[in-house]
């Protein structure tokens, strides 16, 4: 019956033309889910009577649309009556200590040297991306840790002229200008939804009815009105800054180390079609796309919880490649359906192939029936929307991986000569468009993932190699609160010709994450591997962990000091004179490090808070001695508060991105 009050529905409502945009159709939809719930007892008024009203409740629904002070007074007004502490101003962890936003941007201030001296090889910029909300805009909004506007702290390090060895080294912070900043700013408050505020049957609403009316009357979609505020990649003569649920956002950077916001990308006409129209994703990217160093390429991954639009039963995601020196632009995606409705947030390429992730940390909804019954499913999540946190570990879905070629032209045939899914625990196929689903016998998830590459075995079948941190953990907490999440070291081989998944773990001593690799290394054989250490009680890394993964062991660790946090440690890439990078020598020029493949020739570095001073702080680290002192320490004159993913960006290249525009 239901099925039938929808087309109806529909029909109904079309010679209103109040059905335009894909934003239009929700809001029907939720109109026609309310009423016929509510009303499902009156059988007997018809289908006619539910139909009607849904159509009196969408006029005034698109009446509303016009009214943006109508629409914000109604979101004020729901926010006084709704008190959910864990996620508001006076409760909310990541809105205090250093998750603190900061009020003002700085441009070039001087660092203070503390200890030793930065090596003469460095000189480019630093870039780390993080959430910063407005504070003065938060009132009663309920923000999660991933809500707040994009913000860039940058170090800039400059060589002296006509002399060897660093020059100046400053500090500069700015807000990316987007659209939903810049809205937000002109109304003096918090306008569009936050991922804290997607709980409960507020959150249905504010979701369903309240968001796509903002984005009606601002004339943005879903993949426009991001924050921008969770990853920087670099790709031509463009710096992205990425985030979960839009488009990559494009910034231009200028030589006083101030960037222009330039906007979201990827609707540009595609490389491979014949089409004049602009060829525009429907679905938002993901935070991790990973640019080939050897094309310069970008290949992107992206998902959907699109209940309304798609159906419950088709979770969809998609992945494709794009390219670009002055704009982004695609050469082609492909959108599948998943196996369930897993939170992608990473991705991974070899030489010639696309690596997606398909794991048991789910978005806390129940859009996907096959999770139902599930333990975590059972916790009210027939909503959509979270009931607790924003994600949970569901045991009831299997760690897959799927892997598609890279010119996402053909199917991979396996032995048999057809499309086809394997895995260690049953035979049974289930295709989906080109890409072949490898399938674990266990539940896992994960979140950031290392490296990836091809290898030949024996009897000549090319096998995948897959490094990255593993959580198996079914009490994985989605707040990043309650308990420290369980990520370990771990192997993944996946034979391409059997379809057979072997997974191996590198030791669970340690919890760690933001894994990391050499970028020239990225898809290819790298011997070493480096990640942050997490602690049981600390929210942010309290060391580096760096893996052998050739001999499987573990090279070295660097412990800081007690009450000093570090950010994601990014890696810089030393100069061919101070370290040999020919992957194929296993000698270095200074003779040292002779068993190297030349992955650890870098130098990591962070921005690092002082908890005990309360005081921020800059250190470089030697990624080939390990050394557990930091190469260089620098004292920022500002506060600079936890954040994201950073980006190292060497001179060379740098000055051709402020050359280029």
């Amino acid at each position: 019956m239901q099925a039938s009050l929808h087309d109806e529905l529909i029909a109904c409502c079309s010679w209103l033309k109040i059905i335009k945009t894909p934003l239009d159709i929700r809001i029907e939809l939720f109109c026609f889910t309310t009423v016929s719930s509510v009303m499902k007892f009156w059988v007997k008024f018809g289908t006619l009577i539910v139909v009607a009203l849904s159509c009196i409740l969408s006029f005034l629904f698109h009446i509303l649309s016009t009214n943006i002070d109508a629409i914000l007074w109604l979101d004020l007004f729901i926010d006084s009556y709704s008190n959910e502490s864990q996620f508001n101003q006076h409760h909310n962890h990541f809105l205090q200590g250093n998750y603190a936003p900061v009020d003002v941007e700085h441009n070039n201030l001087e660092l203070i040297p503390l200890t030793g001296q930065i090596p003469s090889d460095i000189s480019g910029v630093f870039l780390r991306i993080g959430p910063n909300p407005i504070q003065k805009h938060i009132g009663n909004k309920k923000l999660h840790r991933f809500d707040g506007h994009g913000m860039i702290h940058s170090i800039r390090i400059r060589k002296k002229d006509g002399t060897e060895g660093a020059g100046n080294i400053t500090y500069s912070n700015q807000y990316i200008q987007t659209p939903r900043y810049l809205i937000e700013k002109q109304h003096n408050q918090n306008i569009f939804l936050n991922e804290g505020e997607k709980k409960g049957i507020v959150g249905i609403f504010k979701l369903l009815v309240l968001l796509p009316l903002k984005l009606k009357f601002f004339g943005l979609s879903e993949v426009t009105s991001g924050p921008a505020n969770m990853n920087i990649v670099v790709l031509g003569s463009r710096i992205y800054a990425c985030h979960e649920g839009s488009l990559p956002y494009a910034l231009h950077w200028n030589e006083n180390n101030t960037f222009d916001s330039v906007g979201y990308e990827l609707s540009q006409t595609t490389r491979s079609s014949t089409a004049t129209s602009p060829s525009t994703l429907s679905l938002p990217i993901t935070s991790h796309p990973k640019v080939d160093i050897k094309t310069q390429t970008m290949y992107f991954t992206g998902f959907t919880n699109d209940y309304f639009n798609r159906g419950p039963d088709r979770p969809s995601a998609l992945y494709g490649s794009a390219y670009g020196t002055h704009s982004l632009q695609m050469i082609d995606h492909t959108e599948v359906t998943l196996p369930s409705q897993p939170w992608i947030h990473d991705m991974l390429i070899t030489e010639h192939y696309v690596l997606l992730f398909c794991g048991s940390i789910v978005t806390n909804s129940n859009t996907n029936p096959a999770s139902t019954g599930s333990a975590a499913g059972s916790g009210g999540r027939e909503s959509g929307i979270p009931i607790g946190s924003l994600f949970t570990f569901d045991t009831q879905v299997k760690f897959e991986i799927g892997v598609a070629t890279k010119d996402d032209a053909d199917f991979i045939v396996g032995e048999s000569g057809r499309p086809h899914i394997q895995s260690e625990e049953t035979d049974d196929a289930t295709l989906s468009k080109s890409l072949q689903w490898f399938r674990g016998l266990n539940s896992a998830a994960i979140m950031h993932a290392a490296n990836a590459w091809e290898e030949t075995n024996a009897q000549n079948h090319t096998i995948l190699i897959l490094w990255a941190p593993i959580c198996e953990d079914p009490d994985f907490d989605g707040t990043f609160l309650k308990k420290p999440n369980s990520f370990h070291m771990s192997r993944v081989a996946l034979n391409l010709q059997t379809g057979q998944m072997r997974k191996g773990t590198l030791g669970t001593e340690y919890n760690v994450d933001y894994p990391m690799v050499h970028p020239a290394y990225q898809g290819y054989r790298s011997k070493y591997i480096f990640a942050s250490i997490l602690d049981t009680e600390a929210k942010e890394p309290i060391g580096i962990i760096k893996y052998n993964v050739f001999d499987k062991i573990i090279a070295n660790t660097i412990y800081f000091s007690r009450g000093i946090f570090s950010g994601e440690m990014v890696p810089l890439p030393k100069h061919p004179n101070a370290k040999n990078e020919d992957k194929n020598d296993n000698h270095d020029n200074n003779g040292v490090n002779i068993d190297s493949d030349g992955s650890d020739a870098l130098y990591l570095i962070s921005f690092f808070f002082n908890s005990g001073s309360n005081t921020s702080e800059w250190h470089i680290y030697d990624g080939e001695s390990m050394t557990s002192s930091p190469l260089a320490t620098f004292q920022i004159p500002v506060r600079v508060p936890y954040g994201f993913h950073g980006e190292w960006i060497k001179d060379e290249v740098l000055q051709s991105i402020i050359n280029d525009f």
